[in-house]
């Protein structure tokens, strides 16, 4: 959740310096959406994680016995829908691609 936040911070920084070039609004705006929407489920999630709880057996031996969970799940789901959306945007908007800087660079050559 924390480096969700972070990035949503550090595409907030770069909106604000590139917020000149009109083209960059929308799909940093959506980079940003991902992002953050990421953050609150992950946080929403982390409650959802089971506890350890503390066993005695017959003897009086205390024993930590972790509960099954398949919380897990769904974090390996959000994590592959942001990796696809943040990499469908950079493809269709070719405005944020690396793409375009590869052919400034080379338009400058």
């Amino acid at each position: 959740m924390v480096s969700r936040i972070t990035l949503f911070l550090q595409y907030t920084v770069t909106l604000f310096y590139t917020k000149k070039y009109k083209k960059t609004i929308i799909p940093l705006l959506m980079v940003m959406g991902s992002t953050l929407t990421a953050a609150i489920l992950y946080g929403a999630l982390t409650p959802a994680f089971p506890k350890t709880e503390i066993i005695t057996d017959e003897f009086g031996n205390e024993e930590e016995k972790g509960k099954f969970s398949n919380v897990y799940i769904a974090w390996y789901i959000i994590a592959v829908l942001e990796t696809l959306l943040t990499v469908g945007v950079s493809m269709v908007m070719r405005v944020i691609s690396f793409k375009v800087r590869q052919l400034l660079i080379s338009k400058e050559c």
